[in-house]
């Protein structure tokens, strides 16, 4: 039994950066930009192509930009030449360094893990290179990291900001769950299911305070417009990445229903 409140928080924290190619639309924005100096990497697990990578961005970040720190994460698997860096919800003792730019390498998943580093506040800009097998989030290739740092560097990258949904779980009686210290910061959705249970979930939805519906059926999905390409869309939900709204798809639902709410609505979910 489970109270959740998910409400949805706008933030400037998405940069795929733009290329002449692509069409400007109201989430691009030019923000004001200065060169990074503290650069964290996250990647996928370690294979040859990815270390190979990582070397020679590794070696270009330090012979092109002197003075500019690489941090990695707290693995086994750190290369050499990164230092250490730990998430803001889990410092160790002294100063956490500020992180101006992300840069990703691998696919999709590895976009949602870096997302899911920075667990409260925005998210750096995130520059994302595919070594991975889904990209849809990635606008470039990993043989292009030079071209693509240097356009940082000067000033000419354009962000692509995305919301992100924060939730949090709740008891019976409304007090917050034990393990749940703070919100969870999504970037694509939140899906209730019912698991392994053979019956259909039964779940009261109120919107800003207002009983929306009753849902019978197998679970729901709130998702950003990010994650509109993601489960919500394999659930019937629609593409709705241009909007600046979030969507509410409920599966396997008695009669078809996806929702709208605007960006700031809050939508608290009971048990019936």
């Amino acid at each position: 039994m489970f109270r959740s409140l998910l409400s949805q928080r706008s933030r400037s924290f998405w940069s795929p950066f733009a290329t002449a190619s692509r069409l400007a639309s109201s989430l691009h924005a030019k923000s004001p930009w200065h060169p990074p100096r503290n650069i964290l990497i996250v990647n996928k697990m370690r294979t040859q192509p990815v270390i190979l990578a990582i070397d020679a961005f590794l070696e270009h970040v330090h012979s092109t930009y002197p003075g500019v720190r690489v941090f990695h994460e707290d693995r086994p698997d750190i290369p050499h030449g990164a230092e250490v860096w730990h998430p803001v919800d889990n410092p160790v003792q002294g100063k956490q360094e500020k992180i101006d730019l992300v840069v990703t390498l691998g696919g999709d998943g590895t976009i949602l893990h870096a997302s899911s580093l920075f667990s409260s506040g925005a998210v750096p800009p995130v520059l994302s290179f595919s070594l991975g097998t889904l990209g849809f989030l990635l606008p470039f290739h990993i043989d292009d990291f030079a071209k693509a740092l240097e356009s940082v560097f000067q000033g000419r990258a354009t962000i692509l900001n995305r919301m992100r949904l924060a939730c949090t779980f709740y008891n019976q009686d409304e007090s917050q769950k034990p393990d749940q210290h703070k919100d969870w910061q999504v970037m694509n959705e939140i899906a209730l299911h019912r698991g392994s249970s053979p019956h259909l979930n039964t779940i009261d939805i109120f919107v800003d305070g207002q009983h929306l519906t009753e849902a019978v059926s197998d679970g729901l999905i709130v998702s950003t417009p990010t994650g509109s390409t993601a489960y919500s869309l394999s659930a019937g939900g629609p593409i709705e990445s241009e909007l600046q709204t979030f969507g509410f798809s409920v599966i396997f639902l008695y009669h078809s229903k996806v929702t709208y709410f605007t960006r700031h609505a809050s939508i608290v979910c009971l048990p019936a």
